[in-house]
């Protein structure tokens, strides 16, 4: 009896079964998902920023040294990193053929000066001679060109002498600024000739930085007030050093190319820093901090911009639908925010976060 009871009533248990699976797979009902974006409101705002370009660090009167006669070293008078006077000794190239020289072209001037002096003894003995009617004209014509002679050899001898001290005057190299003492590759004894460079002097009181700018970089300096406008008003630039410190001097810009290099697309800039203390040299690297004052431009943060290759765009909200708007933005240093150039006005609404992840038309909830 309970063995029948049990079978009979089994396949209405497994109908209500099927039956209750049934209505719950219908109540489950997929719901659209809403995403909330952040957005703001744009406005006008003014800014400062420092934008830094890498630069490398040159004497404002550097000067090359080179012998200007051919020779071997005899002297080092200096040592690399000396700080040296102008005409300050450096080197002394072999100069014992030169000292002859001067010694061999001052005697020619004794021995021209003696044969002048003999020629116009001869002259005056001459005319006195014609002047008593004992000599003729022929004779004393004679004895003054002796004399013209004499005095064309004695000139010849002094330009000699002139040309023979100069000579050996090159054999001293002595520094043409004050300055430090650059590399010296050359030791006593070796053999340099005029396309030999000894050394170089920087003349350290007045530092250049030389850097580049690359066309984005020109476009914020035009954003700026133009390159005439740049070195009008010289702004005060800094100077930081690769171990992040700042030069206590500030400097100004003193050129811009203004001709973009068809090759590295940049464009050559230089920067005068004073440096008194000597505490910077040449070939040292650091960047150059320069200012930029963007007065009631549109701001707004790196993450509202979507690049696609070389294009910007922002989603503007207008009726809660996200719309892509081209805009035209220049970056500033911080990393962070960028300047509008073009694309957006005052009063615009933008997403700031989740751009990326927004199409054309999508409904936006702020």
């Amino acid at each position: 009896m309970k063995t029948k009871s049990l079978n009979s009533s089994l396949p209405s248990t497994l109908f209500l079964g099927v039956v209750g699976l049934l209505s719950t797979s219908c109540v489950q009902v997929p719901q659209e998902q809403h995403t909330s974006y952040a957005t703001t409101e744009i406005s006008l705002q003014d800014i400062t920023e420092k934008q830094a370009y890498s630069s490398t660090l040159e004497g404002l009167t550097d000067a090359l040294i080179s012998p200007r006669v051919r020779g071997h070293i005899m002297k080092k008078c200096v040592e690399e990193g000396q700080r040296v006077k102008a005409g300050e000794q450096l080197f002394l190239i072999d100069n014992r053929q030169a000292i002859l020289e001067v010694n061999t072209a001052k005697a020619n001037v004794q021995a021209a000066k003696a044969q002048l002096s003999t020629a116009r003894l001869e002259c005056e003995s001459q005319q006195n001679l014609y002047d008593k009617g004992i000599s003729s004209s022929y004779i004393l014509a004679e004895a003054k060109n002796r004399v013209q002679t004499a005095e064309a050899n004695l000139a010849q001898a002094e330009a000699n002498l002139e040309m023979a001290e100069l000579d050996l005057s090159y054999h001293t190299i002595t520094t043409p600024i004050d300055g430090i003492v650059g590399s010296i590759p050359y030791n006593v004894g070796e053999l340099v000739d005029v396309s030999t460079t000894l050394t170089t002097i920087s003349g350290t009181q007045e530092m250049i930085a030389k850097f580049s700018i690359n066309e984005e970089q020109l476009g914020n300096v035009l954003l700026a007030g133009g390159v005439d406008s740049v070195l009008q008003t010289a702004p005060e630039v800094q100077l930081q050093l690769k171990n992040g410190q700042i030069h206590p001097y500030k400097g100004r810009i003193i050129s811009i190319s203004g001709v973009v290099n068809r090759i590295t697309g940049a464009v050559s800039v230089r920067a005068q820093f004073p440096n008194p203390d000597g505490q910077l040299y040449s070939g040292v690297q650091g960047s150059v901090l320069i200012p930029f004052e963007y007065n009631n431009m549109i701001i707004i943060p790196q993450s509202a911009i979507v690049r696609l290759q070389h294009k910007a765009l922002v989603y503007t909200v207008k009726d809660s639908l996200a719309h892509a708007t081209d805009v035209e933005v220049v970056s500033l240093s911080n990393g962070k925010e960028a300047a509008v150039l073009n694309g957006l006005n005052v009063g615009d609404r933008i997403v700031t976060i989740g751009a990326a992840n927004l199409t054309d038309g999508q409904q936006v909830i702020f």
